[in-house]
């Protein structure tokens, strides 16, 4: 049996979900006894500015990076062990536009954008299987996307302005 690291899980081993093409390499199961979604984990993610944690089947979250504790704005010990709504979202179940369902049913990623907080955030939720398909948990990735919100819109005004700038101009 193999398990995987990357965002998308197959029996053969570690991919990578880009649109419809696919990476592959394989790692080993982790050690009988150990916790599965530890192979799923990376150092390297505690360097990254996105939010990343991992769920169990459960929706309770594993483990988390840095990012994730200042998103969040709680620390580490109080992420770890909570369900993902709670600790996410400071809600007793989940939101409505969460893409956890789907996740489950698809065997795939989702993204869904949502504004919290007075952030906009974009949710990527990707399906962790075990080498038999069977659902292991979520890995989540959080990024505050306000800045490039506000730059889309800043460009929807400009365009805007001179699309009637040209409608309005004599001939």
């Amino acid at each position: 049996m193999l398990y995987c690291k990357a965002s998308f899980y197959t029996s053969k081993g570690e991919a990578e979900l880009l649109c419809s093409s696919k990476k592959c390499s394989s790692v080993p199961s982790p050690p009988r006894g150990e916790d599965p979604l530890a192979a799923h984990w990376h150092p390297a993610y505690d360097n990254d500015e996105d939010g990343i944690f991992l769920t169990d089947a459960q929706s309770v979250i594993v483990r988390c990076n840095r990012a994730a504790t200042t998103l969040v704005g709680s620390p580490r010990r109080e992420i770890t062990g909570a369900e993902c709504y709670r600790a996410v979202h400071q809600t007793d179940t989940y939101i409505p536009a969460c893409p956890l369902e789907r996740v489950r049913r698809r065997k795939r990623r989702e993204v869904i954008r949502i504004t919290q907080g007075g952030r906009d955030l974009e949710i990527e939720v990707t399906p962790i299987l075990d080498a038999d398909g069977r659902f292991l948990g979520t890995k989540h990735v959080l990024r505050d996307i306000g800045e490039r919100a506000n730059m889309d819109q800043e460009h929807n005004e400009a365009e805007t302005f001179l699309n009637n700038l040209l409608h309005n101009m004599p001939d």
